[in-house]
């Protein structure tokens, strides 16, 4: 899986897909599919600065795995529309990237007699390099998540199949006929010329 940033985007989601970890107290896990509404798949293009999304989807299985912490895995997939980097012609892309993150809340406090839970919560925890994802609220916002892992699959540099960069259009001439060193030359080869009668 690629590497996530943990920082807030800076524009505002646009696709919001929450879900409350309360329908999880009965039942242990719950699956989710998600696709993007065509004013939404507009926003998205924008955000994540492509020319168009055809489609975002996604599925998602939330577990509880502890007292708080939420374990959420699935996949998402998407068709979109680029620019070619080398012709600037637009072209269609693919994109599925598999997901699997926890979930905690920010500032969990633990409550009375609850301290078995808290280090079982702890252990879970402590399997990962990575921090868990922030509960807030009571909610996972799966949209944001959806959006997230379709801009990580993204080529940073794209290329229409088919499209080669010409590397010698960017190499300059090995003997340019305007060069300093190329009058020297010419100097060195001509005669001296003979001075008197």
């Amino acid at each position: 899986m690629r590497e996530r940033s943990q920082s807030v985007p800076a524009s505002p989601n646009p696709l919001v897909r929450t879900f409350n970890t309360l329908e999880l107290q009965r039942d242990r896990s719950a699956e989710v599919d998600i696709a993007a509404k065509p004013e939404e798949k507009a926003a998205i293009a924008q955000m994540i600065g492509v020319e168009a999304v055809d489609s975002l989807t996604a599925h998602f299985k939330v577990t509880r795995l502890a007292r708080s912490v939420m374990h959420v895995e699935g996949e998402v997939h998407a068709r979109l529309v680029r620019l070619c980097g080398v012709s600037l012609e637009p072209f269609e892309v693919e994109v599925t990237e598999p997901v699997d993150l926890k979930f905690a809340p920010e500032n969990s406090a633990v409550a009375p007699g609850k301290e078995d839970a808290a280090i079982a919560e702890s252990l879970i925890l402590s399997m990962d390099e990575d921090p868990p994802d922030p509960i807030i609220d009571g909610k996972i916002d799966l949209g944001a998540v959806s959006v997230e892992f379709v801009a990580l699959g993204l080529d940073p540099y794209p290329r229409k199949p088919g499209i080669e960069f010409d590397h010698a259009a960017l190499q300059p001439d090995s003997q340019p006929t305007d060069s300093p060193f190329s009058v020297l030359a010419g100097l060195r080869s001509t005669p001296p010329k003979k001075s008197g009668p």
